[in-house]
């Protein structure tokens, strides 16, 4: 029975070490993918966009008017953005989806 109990006890471990690097993994997204899902942990986060400081599509600004990226940080949108013509079709920085072009 001691060995069952060891072998739960690191599963347990286990799990807490992959929630932790999961919350603070740095995400990298490669860049030669449509898609930006991180190299590291495996999260899907949307469209590749080889023009975003981030290398991830974004659609919208926040109440301050900047985009927040992966790691939390904001920065400005590209200049010349209309922040009152932000929709789920057109990232800020690329343009697309357009259906990808």
């Amino acid at each position: 029975m001691a060995h069952v109990q060891d072998y739960q006890d690191r599963i347990i471990r286990a799990r807490k070490d992959l929630e932790a690097l999961l919350r603070d993994c740095p995400h990298n997204i490669d860049p030669a993918t449509i898609s930006a899902r991180c190299t590291m942990c495996g999260e899907d986060f949307g469209w590749h966009c080889p023009q975003s400081p981030d290398q991830v599509c974004h659609y919208y600004t926040d109440r301050d008017g900047q985009v927040r990226l992966l790691d939390g940080s904001k920065v400005e949108p590209p200049s010349g953005h209309d922040a009152e013509c932000e929709t789920e079709d057109d990232c800020i920085y690329c343009g697309q989806p357009e259906e990808r072009k």
